[in-house]
């Protein structure tokens, strides 16, 4: 059987001292929100539009048939307004052409225009996606629905979706924030010093050889990609796991690379780094090669 074949390089590593490290959680419903953002928000400051995103907060390389969810934008001078994604993978293009809701029994419809369907290609599945403004009404009646559902009409064909209870849950939490007196602001990045012979008393985690498993190569890669490369933002902890804090770069999207070299990292245990004789988070970069021969 072919396997894939794997280079495997650490970049940089980096130590936080105390610190924590930005993670999903359950989506927060309380309507007064403080400086930083709730667990589950995704907070994006755009300088070039000089405006501000929340959104909730889901991973970029999971793959998915549809994902729908407002965003609450908020400018400059603080007028805010809603906006509403909505975004499908699959194998062939759809051809959006509208949306047909149903909401606690109730239908209504989307028309799209051609000019608001974006499609990217680049990547093992194609992805099309919408953002609409103007369709407040839509978001707050999602936000308190029972249950819902979500029909996106193609030119070649039509896919229903129902929406979980997470999925309404995500609008909820974006209609109440519209409506709260502040709004959290964007998470400044903190610098981690360097780890390395200049930090005196620090030392590096090492990787438990025999715990290292290689990733396995996507199934969907496979007739459609010869390679892909992926980077991680990931993490020591004081235990020696391995977690990914972030999915950095990666050559090919919607293949399934990110979620395998993911996979395999969280399966890798270290000696954990020390600051002083005392475990440590310590933050890294990692390279993953693919390639199937």
């Amino acid at each position: 059987m072919l396997r894939p074949w794997m280079l495997i390089l650490t970049a940089s590593l980096l130590v936080a001292v105390g610190g924590s490290v930005p993670a999903d959680g359950p989506v927060a419903t309380s309507e007064m929100f403080g400086p930083e953002a709730p667990r589950g928000l995704s907070v994006q400051a755009d300088p070039r539009a000089k405006e501000t995103l929340y959104r909730p907060a889901y991973d970029t390389w999971t793959l998915y048939d549809l994902r729908i969810y407002p965003i609450l934008r908020r400018a400059e001078d603080g007028t805010r307004s809603l906006l509403l994604y909505v975004s499908t993978q699959g194998d062939r293009r759809i051809g959006m052409k509208s949306l047909d809701l149903e909401i606690d029994g109730s239908a209504l419809t989307v028309a799209l225009k051609h000019s608001d369907v974006k499609a990217d290609t680049s990547g093992c599945r194609i992805m099309e996606n919408v953002l609409l403004e103007g369709h407040d009404e839509l978001i707050r009646r999602l936000a308190v629905a029972r249950e819902a559902s979500v029909s996106v009409v193609g030119v070649r064909s039509t896919h229903r979706y129902r929406l979980s209870e997470e999925e309404i849950a995500n609008f909820a939490q974006i209609v109440a924030l519209y409506g709260a007196e502040s709004l959290p602001e964007p998470e400044k990045s903190k610098a981690s010093p360097e780890a390395g012979s200049e930090k005196k008393g620090l030392t590096n985690p090492r990787l438990i050889r025999s715990t290292r498993v290689n990733p396995e190569f996507p199934v969907m890669a496979r007739d459609k990609m010869a390679r892909g490369k992926v980077t991680l933002h990931a993490v020591v902890r004081e235990d020696g796991s391995a977690d990914v804090v972030d999915v950095l770069k990666s050559s090919a999207r919607y293949c399934g690379f990110e979620q395998a070299a993911i996979d395999a990292l969280r399966r890798w245990r270290y000696e954990p780094g020390r600051q002083d004789g005392r475990p440590v988070d310590m933050y890294f970069t990692i390279d993953f090669d693919f390639i199937w021969r």
